[in-house]
């Protein structure tokens, strides 16, 4: 499922069109949370395990899908990868601010990996409730559902400033053998 601003849409199905595996565009919705929920009632009845994932992290290695596949095969309701924060973090409150502990910290990534019913729920729940939150673990953590930690990937990181797409243009080509 692969989910698509209203106005994009023919753009995204163009750009599918060859791809090797079976894929449906939805639309999303003004915020990620509607968005992620289309996605998720458009899932085929009788899935089990859903995986949500953000196109801004393209170099997620397999293992690390892996692993967040296994613990909910596992009996995890919702799994997270993450990996420890290596900067010092500061927390701002007010005029001052406190250093937070950072081996107590962790980085979250994605896919996100999830029982269906489970985060349907909950995502159903937020909604009611008004909650907006940045992750889907996040959402049935409001619902009363443990979140299982599996480890992440420096490779997974998220492209969303100009350095982050430098390093992902040096990442890819490293992988292709061809600069730019």
């Amino acid at each position: 499922m692969v989910v698509v601003p209203a106005l994009r849409r023919t753009d995204f199905e163009r750009a599918l069109a060859a791809a090797p595996l079976p894929h449906r565009t939805v639309v999303g919705g003004a915020e990620r949370q509607q968005s992620v929920l289309a996605g998720l009632e458009a899932v085929a009845a009788g899935t089990r395990i859903v995986l949500v994932h953000d196109a801004a992290r393209p170099f997620v290695p397999a293992p690390v899908v892996q692993r967040v596949i296994d613990a909910v095969r596992a009996g995890a309701d919702a799994v997270i990868p993450v990996l420890p924060v290596v900067d010092t973090v500061r927390q701002v409150t007010g005029e001052t601010s406190v250093v937070l502990e950072r081996t107590s910290l962790r980085a979250v990534q994605t896919p996100q990996g999830f029982n269906l019913d489970v985060l349907l729920a909950s995502h159903h729940a937020a909604l009611a409730a008004g909650l907006a939150a940045t992750d889907d673990a996040r959402v049935c953590e409001f619902a009363g559902h443990p979140v299982t930690l599996v480890e992440g990937h420096r490779e997974a990181f998220k492209v969303t400033e100009p350095i982050d797409l430098a390093l992902a243009e040096a990442l890819a080509a490293s992988r292709t053998g061809v600069s730019r």
